[in-house]
């Protein structure tokens, strides 16, 4: 048996999970990018998870964040909770989205460490060869530019009833990672 995951209030993580056999179950459309950006900002202001940069990938996820309150285990179980359930209601299918294994939760203990992993997940599609360019991804990339402004994302109607205890809408508000310490 392994020991429990250790997470530490203020810290910056690097959290990545994979869809199941590597599908390309988050492909890039208006439908799922709506899905994903909606789940991580309403799980983002549930939890008050700080989120520095994210990118979805057809078949997995990256995201550079911080918690503060000590809550990144219920923010990400949340995250994937629904986002396995309206992705799956857009595809009409009903089976595990996500691959059997844990979640990667990297704690990142430098700034050289934030820097480079803030680098790392913003270039992925490019280094993946998906793109030339990490702009040209038509899937969800947000960084540095998206520091300054905040997001409004309406409530997907694939999945969420009208009448939903969900938000109409939920505003993503990305912030620059604890850097200058």
């Amino acid at each position: 048996m392994s020991l429990p995951r250790q997470i530490i209030p203020g810290t910056t993580y690097l959290v990545t999970r994979r869809c199941t056999q590597r599908q390309f179950l988050l492909r890039p459309s208006d439908s799922t990018n709506q899905i994903v950006l909606y789940i991580l900002a309403e799980g983002a202001r549930r939890f008050k998870i700080d989120v520095h940069s994210v990118c979805f990938l057809s078949n997995h996820w990256h995201c550079l964040a911080t918690d503060k309150h000590g809550k990144l285990p219920a923010f990400v179980e949340f995250v994937h909770q629904f986002i396995a359930k309206a992705v799956n209601a857009s595809l009409g299918r009903w089976e595990n989205l996500w691959a059997s294994e844990k979640t990667s939760f990297v704690p990142l203990k430098s700034q050289d460490d934030i820097v480079n992993k803030t680098v790392y997940t913003l270039m992925n599609p490019v280094t993946a060869g998906l793109v030339d360019q990490g702009k040209a991804w038509p899937g969800i990339l947000r960084g540095p530019d998206a520091w300054k402004q905040s997001l409004t994302i309406s409530r997907p109607t694939i999945y969420f009833r009208k009448k939903s205890s969900m938000p109409e809408t939920v505003t993503l508000k990305m912030t620059a990672p604890p850097l200058g310490k």
